[in-house]
């Protein structure tokens, strides 16, 4: 039993099991326990086996590979889009990849991965923690792909609005004009000015204002706004 050659090899021989090892290698929990608390480092005879499902390659980066320790049978298979996953749903395949992708990069690599930067880019909320945490600079590409789905998307108020919000509170951090044509909606204003210029956006506050009264007083209560004050400017400012 491969849980038993592990828990013998811990316990008893305080390291390496080499007859057990072509047993262990095909249990891929084991094998993953086995590199991590025996050999502590990788584990070449179990890796065919562990490429083989997405959560035990996030369980072997996490508990196996050492930071800069590349895995180039793993970066080959990712790189050419061969990491099966066992669902149909491929939305969720998508996501899965992008993200071990993008851990991989932060973890493993400390930077850029530039041959997994198009399977980062199939997932939006992946994409802005690449940008973040491992280019730490915008990242045009990402930029286009954000400004196309806004040029595309449905008639309708706050559609793709969570990925741009979220790249420009995180990257920006500041007015992002090429982006403003396409905000629409009171929600999405008051967003972008609260999270992305993070300062007032006078000339649409009236837009907001008209909009559901939630949104408006989330913007009055994140800039301080005292209302009343507000509405006697408007009225001067209008002659009244």
């Amino acid at each position: 039993m491969p849980g038993v050659a592990v828990r013998y090899a811990k316990q008893i021989l305080k390291g390496r099991f080499p007859a057990a090892e072509e047993t262990i290698a095909k249990d891929t929990r084991n094998a993953i326990r086995y590199a991590a608390h025996i050999i502590k480092g990788r584990f070449p005879a179990a890796e065919p086996k562990i490429l083989e499902d997405i959560q035990h390659i996030y369980t072997y980066i996490d508990d196996v590979l050492a930071p800069q320790e590349r895995w180039p049978e793993f970066e080959e298979m990712m790189e050419a889009d061969k990491i099966e996953e066992n669902t149909y749903d491929m939305y969720a395949r998508k996501q899965d990849l992008a993200n071990l992708s993008v851990k991989y990069a932060f973890e493993v690599i400390k930077g850029r991965w530039p041959k997994a930067e198009y399977i980062i880019l199939r997932s939006a909320n992946a994409s802005v923690r690449y940008a973040q945490h491992v280019l730490q600079q915008r990242w045009p590409k990402l930029e286009k792909i954000i400004l196309s789905n806004f040029e595309n998307r449905p008639d309708e108020p706050n559609a793709n609005i969570s990925a741009a919000i979220s790249y420009g509170s995180k990257i920006i951090k500041g007015r992002w004009q090429e982006i403003e044509e396409y905000l629409k909606s009171p929600t999405e204003i008051a967003l972008y000015a609260t999270k992305v210029m993070n300062k007032r956006w006078p000339e649409k506050e009236e837009f907001i204002k008209n909009g559901r009264t939630n949104v408006w007083s989330v913007y009055t209560d994140h800039f301080n706004i005292d209302e009343s004050v507000m509405i006697n400017h408007l009225r001067q400012k209008a002659g009244l």
